[in-house]
């Protein structure tokens, strides 16, 4: 063991191996999504329907529509997007890494790995559009935050210009530069701004805030110039901490700090992904981070300094749903919190360094136990990821069997009516208590998922929907005689009313 801890605080080298190592294991985490096709809501739509991604610009992601819908065709490319979107993982890490001076191999192997495997991403990536655009927009984050390190006005401008340009891609990657610029901030305070001075600190904070600016006004710009419209979703509501404010509780309690969970948000599904170890990981990591930093600020007689640091680690434990502060109409989603990945990962890293270095052996030996909890970490999330895309699969594989079996009922009542050589036929499926989950009820997929099985079946108008819906009020649920019928023109499936 001694061995392996000596191999591991030498100076890390970019070797194809190690980066290749790396790379597969972080490709391996997220390949079973790729590997074992599961469709949800929105990948029912985009698989058959291009124009659905239009919605991305209405949302203000036009990066994240040129990158799917222009580079991909609007079709997920399964394995090779997962595994573009691996190296740009392994890229953003790599960055972060640089930023922070970890340059031993222990400390980019942890920091790599923790922040990279991790069950935010594994929620993210369900949806099969994202795998490529989101970690992209991660990397240009990091990018823009790597230039405005430099003391080059120039490099500051491109770094600036990125910045800019990553909420294109998806907003929270702007929580993401705001999470390692955060940790980087702490890291000044214990080295006592030696690695970067007070006024490269004030530059990038400024630059970041200076970026959402940037990428309101260039996005102006663009939809001025090509027509595209806005939507709600990106309505601002700066007082949005007073309205929101429970809403902002349970995601600290629930993902910042988990071991301090309030009953009341509780998401049970999510708790029981993550699982006790990665809390209880978590509560060491957080804790031992604590006790480590505010001693050796304590040493130095540095009041002011431990003041900071606790301010600082607060707004960081806030940077993975900062953009909350100021939205108004969306929830906040906790497959966008893959930064408290990064937060982890940062603690994991910085406890590990104090107690290797330290010479009483007791931390010594407590190294060893963290670089065991580490190991843990990404060993569990791994298999919870593939857990997960099983679950899922099999989910979807459900709904689709299921799709089947009302399909063959269609098409006896369809055999038996003068609709049966129509190429299209309208369909109303009524669904609004269901009983059975997924794709079959979610209102935007819920004819459609028949579309994907038999192009025939096309959705009924909005009009033509709330038209039938009343004559469907006295009619049997589904498999019950008389639950498929047609009324006038269109098809009318009763599932549950």
């Amino acid at each position: 063991m001694d061995r392996v801890i000596d191999k591991l605080q030498q100076s890390y080298s970019f070797s194809g191996v190690s980066l290749l190592s790396l790379l597969g294991i972080i490709f391996i985490a997220y390949v079973g999504q790729a590997a074992l096709p599961a469709f949800n809501a929105d990948d029912v739509i985009q698989a058959q329907y291009p124009s659905d991604a239009y919605n991305f610009i209405a949302q203000g992601r036009w990066a994240y529509f040129l990158t799917y819908a222009k580079l991909q065709s609007a079709l997920p490319s399964p394995i090779v997007s997962t595994l573009l979107g691996s190296v740009f993982l392994l890229a953003t890490a790599l960055l972060a890494c640089s930023l922070f001076g970890f340059d031993r191999k222990y400390q980019v192997y942890s920091f790599v790995l923790i922040s990279s495997v991790s069950l935010y991403y594994g929620m993210l990536f369900s949806f099969d559009s994202t795998r490529l655009a989101y970690p992209l927009g991660n990397f240009v984050a990091i990018l823009g935050l790597f230039y405005l390190a430099k003391q080059d006005w120039r490099q500051n401008l491109v770094g600036l210009a990125f910045l800019s340009l990553a909420p294109a891609f998806y907003p929270a990657s702007t929580e993401l530069a705001a999470t390692v610029f955060l940790s980087l901030f702490l890291l000044s305070l214990l080295d006592r701004f030696e690695r970067y001075s007070v006024r490269r600190i004030i530059v990038m904070a400024l630059a970041i805030v200076a970026s959402l600016l940037g990428y309101l006004l260039l996005t102006k710009i663009l939809y001025f110039l090509t027509g595209w419209l806005i939507g709600a979703r990106t309505d601002i509501d700066p007082l949005a901490v007073f309205s929101r404010y429970g809403e902002i509780i349970c995601l600290f309690s629930e993902h910042s700090l988990p071991v301090f969970n309030f009953q009341s948000c509780q998401r049970p599904g999510f708790q029981s992904q993550q699982g006790v170890y990665i809390n209880g990981a978590m509560a060491i990591l957080f804790v031992s981070f604590n006790a480590f930093c505010i001693q050796k600020l304590w040493c130095k007689r540095q009041l002011a300094y431990i003041a900071l640091f606790l301010v600082a680690q607060g707004l960081l434990l806030l940077a993975p749903f900062g953009l909350i502060f100021a939205s108004k109409n969306s929830p906040f989603p906790p497959r966008s919190l893959y930064s408290v990945s990064y937060i982890y990962a940062f603690f994991l890293v910085v406890v590990l360094g104090a107690s290797l270095t330290s010479k009483v052996k007791i931390l010594q030996l407590f190294s060893k136990g963290i670089m065991a909890l580490g190991v843990l970490w990404v060993v569990v999330s791994m298999i919870t990821l593939s857990n997960k895309a099983f679950s899922e699969y099999t989910q979807s594989q459900r709904n689709l069997y299921a799709a089947n079996r009302i399909l063959l009922d269609i098409e006896r009542v369809l055999s038996s009516s003068d609709k049966a050589g129509n190429h299209r036929v309208d369909l109303v499926v009524v669904n609004d208590k269901p009983r059975i989950g997924g794709v079959l009820h979610i209102p935007w997929s819920r004819e459609r998922v028949y579309h994907l099985l038999d192009p025939r079946y096309e959705a009924a108008s909005d009009t033509e929907r709330k038209r039938v819906m009343e004559g469907a009020l006295d009619r049997p649920v589904w498999p019950a005689e008389g639950s498929i019928y047609f009324d006038q023109n269109t098809l009318v499936v009763v599932l549950s009313r």
